[in-house]
């Protein structure tokens, strides 16, 4: 698993619009993860959580540092397997 590969993924979810668009489509947790590793991509919610948050600090502006909480908070939704307002471990990562 991987910092480099969550680094990668959240590259190709801010510059392929297609890639990010199909993330819009799932709506099980097993199945986007299936879709991660299928796009050959390994890495811990911890490691995303740490990527997504030095992406935000090294942002060149307000913009950029917002797209990066985006993709962060759509990641979350996504990847969490229990309901956000029931879900506590999301927070530090599901996994």
């Amino acid at each position: 698993m991987s910092m480099t590969d969550a680094l990668k993924f959240i590259a190709e979810c801010r510059q392929d619009t297609a890639f990010r668009g199909m993330l819009y489509g799932f709506s099980k947790p097993q199945e986007f993860r299936q879709f991660i590793h299928d796009s050959g991509y390994d890495f811990t919610d911890s490691e995303m959580a740490n990527v997504i948050s030095n992406m935000k600090l090294r942002a060149a502006d307000e913009f950029e540092a917002e797209e990066i909480a985006e993709l962060g908070q759509l990641y979350t939704i996504l990847a969490c397997p229990e309901p956000l307002s029931a879900c506590t471990s999301c927070r530090g990562g599901c996994h």
